[in-house]
């Protein structure tokens, strides 16, 4: 979800073509090593069949842009103050989530991080529920056992990193920035499925 949510609000920053929002994702969510482009295209065309995203033209060298409709600027308004659910299954998307929000100007991210400390410190109190010490119950096989520990060491490492996160970029000075001027010099030509 926290990647098509994620070039949803790359495109708040206003209209861009395929490659520059790539470009644009992984500079502001720099864990993701890469993500290909073809993906991008596609999920583009995906939430412009959703209705999310429309057509904004062509650049001067015939690229087609993207911008976000109505309900695409409603669903990044959602994305910017809501975390996502499970925030411990799906590490990449809380990354997503808090680094994309923290750099778009205007918006606050401490929601999005509250968000997810809360659903992490639930998920420690479901473990602490009615079981014995650290979570496992008595007679747990090994891999269970094991499971339950990697997931405690997740959870706090993730609730660290939050905190982390807040001393750094939360408390010090304003991360967010405009979509970047320059342009990566390729990008999908007219032809393609641009309705």
């Amino acid at each position: 979800m926290s990647v098509r949510a994620g070039l949803l609000a790359i495109l708040s920053l206003g209209p861009a073509y395929g490659l520059q929002v790539r470009d644009e994702f992984l500079d502001r969510a720099p864990h993701r090593t890469s993500v290909n482009v073809g993906q991008i295209y596609s999920t583009l065309d995906r939430l412009m069949t959703a209705g999310l995203v429309r057509n904004r033209g062509m650049t001067d060298d015939g690229l087609p842009l993207y911008g976000l409709t109505d309900a695409g600027e409603a669903a990044v308004a959602e994305w910017v103050r809501v975390a996502e659910a499970n925030a411990g299954d799906r590490i990449d998307d809380l990354l997503d989530q808090v680094l994309i929000v923290s750099s778009l100007p205007g918006v606050d991210v401490a929601p999005v991080v509250e968000g997810y400390r809360a659903q992490l410190a639930g998920g420690a109190q479901r473990e602490s529920g009615g079981a014995t010490r650290d979570g496992v119950e008595e007679g747990d096989n090994p891999q269970r056992v094991a499971a339950e520990a990697a997931r405690r060491g997740i959870r706090d490492a993730l609730v660290a990193w939050l905190d982390e996160f807040e001393r750094t970029i939360g408390a010090g000075p304003d991360a967010s920035r405009p979509q970047r001027e320059v342009r990566p010099s390729r990008g999908r030509r007219p032809g393609s499925t641009l309705a």
